[in-house]
């Protein structure tokens, strides 16, 4: 849509505009490393998101990662005796949140 108006303006950007549809942007960001990799470089990098038609300046990504709990697993007839796992991870979940709630962007 930018480059449609300033064309229609008569106007033409003041350096080359490159568009990059990558891959697996939203789980490994490898599409975007292979960008990079291929020599492009930039200024400035916009990003469109399915945000309506609206520019976003800054957004967060999915983070991937492992979790270990540790403890001596035992049969459900001894359950008190040894570490449910999924019990361990609510602690997790509940930590996770607090920081995903932090993270949201605030729209305004």
């Amino acid at each position: 849509m930018a480059l449609d108006a300033l064309q229609h303006l008569g106007l033409q950007p003041a350096s080359e505009v490159i568009l990059e549809s990558v891959v697996e942007e939203q789980s490994t960001g490898n599409g975007t490393l292979m960008t990079r990799l291929k020599g492009y470089k930039a200024d400035v990098a916009l990003i469109p998101e399915s945000e309506g038609e609206i520019l976003v300046r800054a957004n967060t990504r999915v983070l991937w990662f492992q979790v270990e709990a540790r403890g001596t697993p035992v049969n459900t007839r001894g359950m008190g005796t040894g570490m449910n796992a999924v019990d361990a991870f609510w602690r997790v979940i509940g930590a996770l949140e607090g920081v995903g709630g932090r993270m949201e962007p605030k729209k305004s």
